[in-house]
């Protein structure tokens, strides 16, 4: 329902920026001059206003575009303060989303200054340019079948989607990181030129074959050896990325897989943590390095394992000795043999287990064992293979019953079942429909 509602909210958000396009589109604004590969400040004009947001002649904010997010930042006048929390394009005109910090507002013309947040647009360019690296690393240790299907590239990690057929191993992953750090240590220049698409195409750059392309494109290159057609931002050498990390890889749709990343400070900190984390356990394992690690948590399994088996021997044991024990108090209605036993905390493995006793008989029983355990109620039922054939009774029926009483649910095969739920209110309820089902059975109804 959450996630539900977050769509729903999104959608919402779209629907209305959509509207917002619309009433710029009738406003006949000339296109935007865009100057942030170059600058992150700039003076310009106010085009036009509104409550909550500003189009200016001139801007260093990138519009979200190509899977980057938009800058944030700051426009000011001589009588204003705008703060930018999104930047976003309708056709060829940017539009600064956000909110006026003071209660003066701009004339059309006005000159202003645009500033952008400078330690987020370099979080952006190190994300951006690391998925061009990450591209070609994926290409080099899985083959040229690969191909970018979509990405995210925000300020704190990137996302980056690409086709292949299966999951990375922990040894590709490895390599595929080792590659990126490689480059990255290796300080290569990152440059930018316009060309024809044709032009582009036949020199080995890679295009994203959904998307729509001018005939004069831009080209970024990472050294000698990646080539996309790319209108991000992005940093001007690969040893300004830091450090790239991969935080997970994972499958989204068939043939597409996805790989979430970091990179820079965000990178180093999350390092920095899981570093912290590894030497706190060595210390609890009072190990000196990983291989003596490992040797301990193995050890440590097997014998989590060896307890199971001793505990679920016990409970089998309990459970054997409680059945025999109440096989004294059985009852009887016209043939069929039954019993009714609320066992106070017992698991539901033990109640299966006593159940199964039952089952093994070879004259007409069934047993409806209940408990209420940390505040949820368990119901086992089971029937021999006599009562079954001979009287019809229907475990599963009688769970789905049992379950709707205690406000959950249940079912099961005819000679075992199973229901559950948290509301013991009326577990008196489901004894009186346990007896009304073996009366109707005994009666042959």
């Amino acid at each position: 329902n959450a996630l539900m509602e977050e769509h729903r909210e999104c959608s919402r958000v779209l629907t209305k920026f959509e509207v917002e396009q619309s009433e710029i589109a009738q406003l006949d604004l000339p296109p935007t001059e865009f100057v942030g590969y170059s600058a992150t400040r700039t003076e310009a004009n106010v085009l036009h206003h509104d409550a909550d947001k500003v189009v200016l002649d001139t801007t260093p904010f990138y519009a979200e575009a190509g899977g980057q997010v938009g800058d944030t930042g700051s426009i000011e006048g001589a009588n204003f303060e705008f703060e930018v929390t999104e930047t976003r394009k309708s056709e060829e005109v940017a539009i600064h989303f956000g909110s006026f910090k003071t209660e003066g507002r701009p004339r059309r013309g006005e000159p202003a200054t645009a500033q952008v947040n400078v330690e987020r647009r370099r979080g952006i360019t190190r994300n951006h340019t690391a998925t061009h690296l990450l591209q070609w690393a994926l290409r080099e240790v899985l083959g040229k079948h690969v191909k970018q299907s979509g990405s995210h590239v925000g300020p704190q990690r990137l996302r980056f989607d690409f086709t292949h057929f299966e999951a990375l191993t922990p040894g590709q992953l490895r390599e595929v990181e080792l590659l990126v750090n490689r480059r990255i240590m290796e300080d290569e220049p990152v440059s930018f030129c316009e060309l024809p698409y044709t032009e582009a195409l036949e020199g080995g750059a890679i295009a994203i074959f959904e998307e729509k392309y001018a005939d004069q494109v831009r080209m970024v290159e990472v050294g000698d050896y990646s080539k996309e057609l790319c209108g991000g931002t992005h940093v001007e050498r690969t040893g300004e990325i830091i450090v790239f990390h991969i935080l997970s890889e994972g499958s989204i749709k068939a043939g597409v897989r996805r790989i979430e990343a970091q990179t820079g400070k965000t990178a180093i900190d999350y390092l920095s943590t899981i570093a912290g984390n590894y030497h706190e356990l060595l210390h609890l394992l009072k190990a000196t390095d990983t291989g003596e690690a490992k040797d301990r948590i193995e050890k440590l399994l097997e014998k989590e394992k060896e307890l199971d088996k001793s505990k679920e021997s016990q409970i089998r044991k309990k459970a054997a000795k409680t059945a025999d024990i109440l096989t004294s108090n059985l009852k009887q209605e016209g043939g069929l043999k039954y019993l009714y036993s609320f066992q106070e905390g017992a698991g539901r493995k033990e109640l299966s287990t006593m159940a199964d006793r039952f089952r093994a008989m070879e004259e007409p029983v069934v047993v409806c064992l209940v408990s209420d355990k940390k505040g949820a109620v368990s119901v086992v039922v089971g029937a021999s293979e006599a009562a079954v054939s001979r009287f019809g009774f229907d475990s599963g029926s009688f769970a789905k019953e049992a379950g709707k009483l205690l406000g959950g649910s249940g079912g099961g095969r005819a000679d075992f079942a199973q229901a559950g739920g948290t509301d013991a209110s009326d577990v008196e309820g489901v004894e009186r429909a346990f007896l009304d089902a073996l009366k109707r059975c005994a009666a042959g109804k």
